[in-house]
């Protein structure tokens, strides 16, 4: 994701633009990593330092659906220095872009503090709704998209939403089953996860048979 970009159209990294003295947003999806400052203030030392000494974690992500929509699963991983935590879970009727959403949130709610975080995902879905700026426009007209009709998984995207405010997060897409080491652990959390059976119901799915 950009987070700044000069009048040469050189990209800024965020740790530039505070030295600058300047939060500069170049889309509302950034908004999130800036923290709700508006265009062009003028940043303080404190807020640069207080930026500064947030640990930085990465988060890796990936869901999984056998049938989609069918039983469904996520797999999320944690690193922050030489320290791992790996999460999972499951329902019995889910969607596999629910499951990609869900991998990102519980990993931000297994954080005890804001931090900065690198978010990792194979879902294009994801990744392009947040730094696109898509889930943005959606909440500002009422969940509608362009087209008028409702956006999916909202109970999803309204308990990621939060989540971004709190921390400073950057997500990178990457390809999925290419190799990628934590890409391809979180794949297997979130298979292992849906295969275990007696899986709950997904509360938020309105099983309408329309993937989403």
């Amino acid at each position: 994701m950009r987070i700044g970009s000069n009048h040469a159209g050189r990209t800024l990294t965020l740790q530039a633009a505070f030295a600058s003295r300047y939060a500069y947003v170049q889309a509302p999806a950034l908004r999130c990593v800036l923290r709700g400052l508006p265009l062009f203030k003028p940043c303080s030392s404190v807020d640069y330092l207080r930026m500064k000494k947030k640990p930085h974690v990465e988060l890796f992500a990936d869901g999984a659906c056998s049938g989609n929509p069918g039983p469904g699963g996520y797999g999320t991983i944690l690193k922050m220095g030489e320290h791992t935590k790996e999460f999972s879970g499951g329902y019995n009727n889910t969607t596999n872009n629910r499951m990609e959403i869900l991998g990102v949130i519980i990993g931000l709610e297994g954080l005890k503090q804001p931090c900065r975080v690198r978010i990792v995902s194979d879902s294009q879905y994801v990744v392009n709704s947040i730094s696109k700026g898509w889930v943005f426009s959606w909440q500002k007209n009422n969940w509608k998209k362009a087209d008028k009709k409702r956006a999916e998984n909202v109970d999803l995207w309204e308990r990621l939403l939060p989540l971004l405010e709190l921390h400073e997060c950057e997500f990178d897409w990457i390809r999925g089953h290419n190799g990628h080491p934590e890409n391809e652990r979180c794949d297997e959390l979130a298979v292992t996860a849906y295969k275990a059976g007696n899986l709950p119901n997904d509360p938020g799915y309105e099983g309408r048979g329309t993937p989403r």
